[in-house]
């Protein structure tokens, strides 16, 4: 547990890390963007590692707390609902996900910043969820009420 933890607030930190000296460095939002895509693309797709690596929720939520942290923290309990229903954090953190997206849209936030956003979570699926998804599918396809979490 202590090691997981561990790992989350160095990846997070990762994310915000790179949020930070951009706007200490007063780069400009494309260039925020860019950077932003690449520690989460080097981060799921590490070339020192054979360009395998994680799934980029931790990064992406580094991220989000850097740039819009009320709306992270606003999402915080729902996460923590899901996993108390589903005892699954892929789709807890999928929620999360699109509850953020949600939020920056209802609360105006810029374009840039919503785009950003939505390629983000495009890149967690594509790394993350699309295989849990595709399990999700088999087990439904068979029958598997154990796998679904439905049979203790």
């Amino acid at each position: 547990m202590r090691a997981g933890l561990l790992v989350l607030t160095a990846d997070a930190a990762k994310g915000a890390v790179v949020v930070g000296i951009g706007r200490v460095a007063g780069i400009s939002d494309y260039t925020l963007f860019a950077m932003v895509i690449a520690v989460t693309a080097g981060h799921n797709w590490s070339p020192y590692i054979g360009f395998k690596g994680g799934k980029g929720v931790a990064v992406i939520f580094g991220i989000s707390l850097a740039m819009a942290p009320l709306i992270s923290v606003m999402v915080g309990p729902l996460v923590f609902a899901v996993y108390y229903a589903s005892r699954s954090w892929v789709w807890a953190f999928g929620a999360g996900i699109i509850a953020i997206n949600v939020l920056l849209i209802w609360f105006g936030a810029k374009v840039m910043k919503i785009t950003l956003c939505l390629v983000l979570s495009v890149l967690v699926v594509t790394t993350h969820f699309a295989p849990e998804y595709r399990e999700l599918r088999q087990a439904l396809r068979d029958r598997n009420w154990r796998k679904l979490g439905l049979l203790e």
